[in-house]
């Protein structure tokens, strides 16, 4: 009796872990965290714009990075398998997949989760470092030629952090940067030169928060700023190309490799060198980040 008793305990238990574990709801790929847009074109100062065409082209690319095939992404974005054709035709006319094989399309720029972020980190941050010791280094230089701008001053911290940030390392850096350490165009997409990724987390990589506080006729009257972005010219591509050896490293360590060319690797990575050295500039009390 009490051997039958236990068998039926058992067997209750069974069948109800079994109902447990099949009422399970399939995890959803795309239930998890946001990935943002950041791109730039290669045109100076230019103001294009640049989306995804189609509605379901972000989680599409996403998909296909993942490696989930036809059946599986047309299940998941509940597409025909005619929708699911348009895109893929699209998205490669368009530049931003290609093919690995006879039948694989992946994406055709960085798409970039946290792990990647950790590993980027690993290396840009300690840049970053560097690159704010070398401005503090030529800091003399560069006050007096910020002193030249007409409505500068010490205690306009927003316009000072402006010039410190997105002139000095970023917009009007950028053209040095890509003719000496990129030395490269941008890929071709949609007919237009332009770097683009999507990045897990963060909408900011290439916005620079104290460009809002900028007035918009300064931002592109920018002939006024290449004075001041070309005191480091020299030193800061200078500096890149002797930790090109690391670049390298790092991106063939990368699932990155499987979708990016080495030279965009290479502009996305000076991106978070960028924030990098923004943060140590701000550490070090050369400027003063906008308050909330």
């Amino acid at each position: 009796m009490k051997i039958s008793l236990i068998k039926n305990i058992a067997l209750i238990i069974a069948f109800f872990l079994f109902s447990v574990s099949c009422s399970k709801k399939e995890v959803n790929p795309l239930s998890g965290p946001e990935y943002f847009l950041n791109y730039h074109f290669d045109e100076v100062n230019s103001d294009s714009l640049f989306s995804f065409k189609e509605a379901n082209s972000k989680d599409f690319l996403l998909l296909l990075n993942k490696g989930y095939d036809k059946l599986q992404i047309i299940k998941l974005l509940k597409i025909s398998s005619i929708q699911y054709d348009d895109l893929i035709n699209s998205l490669f006319g368009d530049g931003l997949i290609k093919k690995i094989d006879t039948k694989i399309f992946i994406p055709s720029f960085p798409i970039i989760d946290s792990n990647e972020i950790k590993e980027i980190r690993k290396l840009s941050e300690p840049i970053g470092e560097d690159i704010a010791l070398i401005i503090i280094d030529r800091l003399k230089i560069l006050e007096g030629e910020m002193a030249k701008f007409p409505s500068y001053s010490p205690i306009n911290y927003n316009l000072r952090s402006f010039l410190f940030s997105e002139v000095l390392l970023n917009r009007w850096q950028i053209k040095n940067i890509k003719e000496n350490f990129i030395k490269s165009r941008a890929p071709e997409r949609e007919g237009r030169h332009l770097y683009i990724s999507l990045i897990e987390g963060d909408s900011s990589i290439c916005k620079n928060p104290f460009e809002l506080f900028i007035n918009k006729d300064l931002i592109q009257d920018g002939n006024v700023y290449h004075n001041i972005a070309d005191v480091i010219k020299n030193d800061l591509s200078n500096y890149l190309n002797i930790k090109r050896g690391l670049f390298l490293e790092s991106y063939l360590k990368s699932n990155l490799k499987k979708t990016t060319s080495f030279k965009e690797y290479n502009f996305w990575i000076y991106q978070f060198i960028v924030k990098g050295a923004i943060q140590s500039l701000i550490k070090h009390g050369i400027i003063i980040p906008p308050k909330a």
